[in-house]
């Protein structure tokens, strides 16, 4: 065998060997009654890594990217999440069932003894100037003030996306958060991982969260939108209004601050190692929040 085709020979080995070596768990998420995939569902690992089911229903992760001990959450917007504590390859199901959360669909019916209404609360502006354009990992939130009519429970967030970073269907995560003595985030209402996508590319994104059943606290709350790692977004760059290149991102609407208003807007970005929350003066990100109250 000549040294040509000996190190061919052992080239494709290692080839072989590399691709043996390579394994996948592939993980199926259906609905339990009418067995159909569950699309833009969530795979957390250990609240910093996230998956997203494809429209099959389908996650697949490498298996050097698991160790035991490490939880993993399934979850869905409309479902009752699971989790898992990840031991050995045969501790993970191939198909896994989500059930509707009953909690999210089944309205209480009051009877003419309490008048309920909805109010939407935070900025619902519908004047709104070019979206704001984000940076991967990074926080953006509007502080909503306390008013004692607003006493009651969340129902939904909603956002307003602007295709301004050509990023408008791509993933975002939403919490809400309480505010903190020195005026900035503090704790983190929803303990799960929300990751909302917009498939058809709406202005109004809309999230549903009724399920937590969360009262409105008297301080004030923060409604945060946050950014994935570069991985989540397609690749690829647009020019901003000033001609600088930005990856392609959600961008936010935003509008000019009301004056004496108490509500204000802020951000953290990821590249910052000091993880400081930064004030918007002047402006405010057009997220509201719509809220059950019972009078």
């Amino acid at each position: 065998m000549t040294l040509y085709f000996r190190v061919l020979f052992f080239f494709f080995c290692f080839i072989q060997i590399s691709f043996a070596q390579e394994s996948f768990y592939k993980i199926n998420l259906i609905d339990s009654i009418n067995k159909k995939p569950i699309s833009d569902a969530t795979l957390s690992i250990n609240q910093n890594r996230y998956y997203a089911t494809n429209s099959a229903g389908s996650i697949l992760i490498n298996n050097e990217q698991l160790k035991p001990g490490d939880t993993l959450i399934f979850s869905h917007i409309g479902y009752t999440s699971k989790i898992f504590v990840f031991s050995k390859p045969s501790s993970l199901p191939t198909i896994l069932e989500l059930v509707t959360d009953n909690n999210q669909l089944l309205e209480v019916n009051i009877v003419a003894k309490k008048n309920i209404k909805l109010l939407n609360i935070g900025n619902t502006h519908t004047a709104y100037f070019t979206g704001y354009m984000t940076d991967f990992n990074s926080k953006y939130a509007l502080f909503v003030p306390w008013d004692t009519s607003y006493a009651g429970v969340f129902k939904t967030i909603q956002l307003k996306i602007s295709d301004r970073g050509k990023g408008q269907r791509m993933p975002l995560k939403i919490n809400i958060f309480t505010k903190s003595i020195s005026g900035i985030p503090g704790t983190a209402l929803i303990n799960d991982d929300i990751i909302v996508s917009n498939p058809e590319g709406k202005v109004n994104l809309v999230v549903d969260i009724r399920k937590y059943n969360l009262q409105v606290p008297t301080t004030g709350f923060f409604i945060i939108a946050e950014t994935l790692s570069e991985g989540y977004y397609e690749k690829g760059f647009v020019k901003s209004q000033f001609g600088v290149l930005r990856n392609k991102l959600p961008a936010l609407f935003w509008t000019q601050k009301k004056k004496n208003s108490e509500s204000y807007s802020m951000y953290q970005l990821g590249f910052d190692l000091k993880k400081q929350w930064i004030i918007f003066f002047a402006s405010n990100f057009c997220f509201s929040a719509k809220v059950q109250v019972n009078n």
